[in-house]
């Protein structure tokens, strides 16, 4: 049974979606004149919104079961979305290592917010994880398929700013565990 929070979730949901898909479709049809780059984004909400109110009608379970549908249905996604816009050849060589990859990260961070139970520790994690990790090998993929240079200028301010980042999550993890050892004394 799902409780009357989530079916107004869902709802805000589902007219948040339909308001940006809407919107992607009069801006490229105002635009182009007719749908082009709004086929990739108006596919991609609808598949947000199929997994997104699938998972917020699992009730507790919710992030495992909307991380079983984003692993489950992300890859033939996007083979369907290549397929859609007449095969531009990127799905091999970008979307299934850049997917595969993410899908990977997904669980990863799951685990670890499950088993780590300290919010500056977590952060610090996480920004590890997606802002130097899965960002370097997405931009090493790209890279590699458009044929530009790696590591580009994007990639290496998103490291510092990284770096940046797990240093003062690091130091407030550090400061927080001073004062628990005080505040316990």
């Amino acid at each position: 049974m799902v409780s009357s929070t989530m079916k107004r979730i869902s709802l805000v949901f589902s007219i948040l979606c339909g308001v940006g898909l809407l919107a992607c479709l009069l801006c490229d049809l105002l635009t182009a004149g007719t749908v082009t780059w709004a086929a990739y984004t108006s596919l991609s909400i609808a598949f947000g919104w199929l997994v997104g109110v699938a998972a917020l009608h699992s009730g507790r379970r919710a992030i495992r079961n909307g991380l079983a549908a984003i692993s489950a249905l992300t890859l033939p996604f996007l083979f369907l979305l290549d397929i859609i816009t007449q095969g531009q050849g990127w799905f091999e060589p970008v979307a299934l290592p850049i997917g595969a990859a993410s899908i990977v990260f997904f669980w990863l961070s799951l685990f670890m917010i499950k088993k780590v139970r300290r919010l500056w520790a977590i952060l610090a994690i996480l920004v590890l994880q997606y802002g130097v990790l899965l960002n370097a090998w997405i931009q090493w993929i790209l890279s590699r398929y458009l044929r530009q240079p790696f590591p580009d200028l994007n990639l290496i301010v998103n490291l510092l700013s990284s770096a940046a980042l797990i240093i003062v999550f690091t130091v407030l993890e550090i400061k927080n565990i001073a004062k628990q050892k005080t505040t316990a004394a």
